[in-house]
C-alpha cells in the first residue's frame, strides 16, 4: 500500500470515529491506528531514511571533529608545557605552542565548517524532498475533494 493510501484510511478511521460523550473526544481502534502508523515507517521514501541516517552520521563526524581538536589542543598544551619548562627557549615554545593551538583551532573549524555545510545541504535536500509530499497530498487531497 503506498503512502497516501495509508495517510487516507488513518484520516477515514480518525474522522470516522464516534463521540465520546459530551467531551468531544473520539473513541478510535488503536490497534488499527497503530498498524497504519506502522505501514507508514515501512513504507517512507528511502530519502527520508537516509536523511535521517546521514544526520546522525554528519553528528557523529562533529563530535570526533571536536574530539580531535580537543585531542590536539591538549597535545599542544602539553608540548608548551614541556618546552616552557627549559627556561633558554622559553620565547620559541611560546611561538610553537601559539601556532599549533592556532592551526588546531582553524583545523577545527574547518572540519566544523564543512561537516555544518553538508548537514545543511542535506537537510535542504530532505526539505525539498518533505515539501514535494507534502504538495503530492495537497494536491491527492484536492482531487480527492473534487470526485
Amino acid at each position: 500500500m503506498n503512502i497516501m493510501a495509508i495517510i487516507e484510511l488513518l484520516d477515514d478511521e480518525l474522522s470516522g470515529a464516534s463521540n465520546f460523550l459530551l467531551s468531544g473526544k473520539k473513541l478510535v481502534d488503536v490497534d488499527k491506528c497503530l498498524a497504519m502508523l506502522s505501514d507508514l515507517r515501512v513504507n517512507l521514501p528511502e530519502s527520508i531514511i537516509e536523511a535521517e541516517a546521514i544526520t546522525q552520521e554528519s553528528d557523529r563526524i562533529i563530535r570526533d571533529a571536536q574530539a580531535n581538536a580537543e585531542a590536539i589542543i591538549a597535545q599542544a598544551e602539553q608540548r608548551f608545557n614541556a618546552i616552557l619548562s627549559q627556561h633558554n627557549i622559553v620565547n620559541a615554545a611560546n611561538e610553537q605552542a601559539d601556532q599549533i593551538i592556532a592551526q588546531a583551532r582553524a583545523e577545527a573549524q574547518d572540519i566544523r565548517n564543512d561537516v555544518m555545510n553538508y548537514a545543511n545541504n542535506v537537510l535542504n535536500m530532505l526539505q525539498d524532498n518533505a515539501q514535494r509530499v507534502i504538495e503530492d497530498v495537497n494536491h491527492n487531497r484536492i482531487n480527492i475533494n473534487q470526485l
